[in-house]
């Protein structure tokens, strides 16, 4: 996929997943957990029904990190009771918040 095919296809998710690609883009794994909590290009989706840029999980009961269109952060997407959550402003506040256990889900 081209560069310009790329800004085309995530442009309703900007500019929160800016971040990703400017410096997440090779995901990230967290040795403790053994879990790629934010993943790299290759992994990621875009679900169009709910609006959402899929760029991690939390490894349990299907949670996704996400950014959702016009609503900045990043948002824990919980599939079992179909509900969002608000878990930081930007990815580098995840990562601080995930490996420090801050942000639990």
């Amino acid at each position: 996929m081209a560069a310009a095919e790329i800004d085309r296809a995530y442009l309703p998710w900007s500019p929160s997943c800016n971040e990703y690609f400017k410096g997440f883009s090779t995901g990230r794994f967290d040795k403790d957990s053994q879990l790629w909590y934010i993943l790299p290009i290759q992994k990621v989706s875009l679900d169009h029904s709910r609006g959402a840029f899929v760029v991690g999980h939390a490894g349990c009961d299907g949670i996704e990190f996400c950014f959702r269109i016009s609503d900045p952060g990043v948002w824990a997407y919980y599939p079992i009771e179909e509900r969002w959550e608000l878990l930081a402003p930007s990815l580098a506040e995840l990562e601080r918040g995930w490996l420090s256990g801050a942000i639990t889900v």
